[in-house]
């Protein structure tokens, strides 16, 4: 392309571009970017002209985008989150002692210390509001890397953290699995058979697929009767019946403890890793090292 003029492509400019494409029409696209028709055509025709290309053929149909057009779109794509990112990036230096602060949680680590966390931070912090969102660790580390999160903490595989972002070690469980004292399985000596597992109904979350490739090496794996994320009604439902469930032995420490769940030996030798997540600029971020600070305090015990 022939760049002329003082103009250059920005993010608006290609959300422009996206706008009319998906709407195929100048009028349309005026109303969702709250412009005037005319206005925005005047835009259009002097990204053309100043791009040297036609970014639109128009006919009776409507606006139908041209090769550079969705050229442009699709680096687009590319560029939104980089620039989200650094936009959030910039908000977090230059509040240091008032903001907010995104934070993304995966299964079980919201249940385990994690209000003692936020209760710390907000305590030794000022005028900090903190935002959290719980999903699975894949959208956590996509929303990371889109600026939307500012850290994340999951069960993460190796495979989904690559080296643009800053990982560290949260906590590591071995999985096990627990049943109510007094469960037929437990009158069994030794280390009870995966096949001898899947007579008893399961209540369980929603498997990682390193756990379900695990499960698989041993035995076929079978489904829960009842998928519940939160352990505080599994572990309820399994103290109450002859239910059988499964996790990190963290998850279960103070029913182990009390006896009222009792952990039933297996063959299954997995363990349970969770991380925190950051960008590599939010290490220089003196409010997301002070929230990492809190939780090592816990996850060091």
């Amino acid at each position: 392309m022939n760049i002329k003029g003082a103009l250059m492509l920005d993010i608006s400019d290609i959300n422009l571009i996206k706008t009319v494409a998906e709407l195929g029409s100048i009028n349309k696209a005026a109303e969702v970017l709250n412009t005037s028709q005319s206005t925005l055509s005047k835009k259009l025709g002097r990204l053309e002209q100043v791009l040297n290309i036609s970014l639109f053929f128009r006919n009776n149909v409507g606006m139908m985008p041209t090769d550079a057009a969705l050229y442009i779109i699709k680096q687009g794509r590319k560029l939104t989150p980089e620039l989200n990112a650094i936009q959030r990036h910039i908000e977090l230096m230059a509040n240091l002692e008032a903001g907010e602060l995104n934070i993304g949680i995966g299964p079980i680590i919201e249940q385990l210390y994690f209000p003692k966390v936020l209760l710390d931070f907000t305590e030794e912090t000022d005028n900090i509001q903190i935002s959290l969102k719980t999903d699975s660790p894949q959208k956590l580390l996509d929303m990371l890397s889109s600026g939307e999160m500012d850290i994340v903490l999951g069960p993460f595989s190796v495979e989904q953290l690559d080296d643009t972002l800053l990982a560290s070690p949260i906590q590591t469980s071995k999985i096990i699995t627990v049943a109510r004292p007094g469960h037929p399985l437990l009158a069994e000596p030794g280390p009870v058979a995966s096949e001898r597992l899947t007579e008893f109904p399961l209540i369980a979350p929603r498997a990682t697929k390193e756990i379900i490739e695990e499960f698989q090496r041993i035995n076929d794996f079978y489904l829960p009767r009842i998928v519940c994320d939160n352990y505080a009604t599994t572990k309820q439902v399994a103290i109450a019946s002859d239910y059988i469930t499964g996790g990190p032995e963290v998850i279960f420490r103070k029913e182990l403890a009390a006896g009222l769940l009792v952990e039933v030996p297996t063959n299954i030798d997995f363990l349970w890793k969770s991380y925190s997540v950051i960008r590599p600029e939010s290490s220089e971020v003196s409010l997301v090292n002070k929230f990492l600070e809190i939780l090592n305090r816990y996850t060091q015990q």
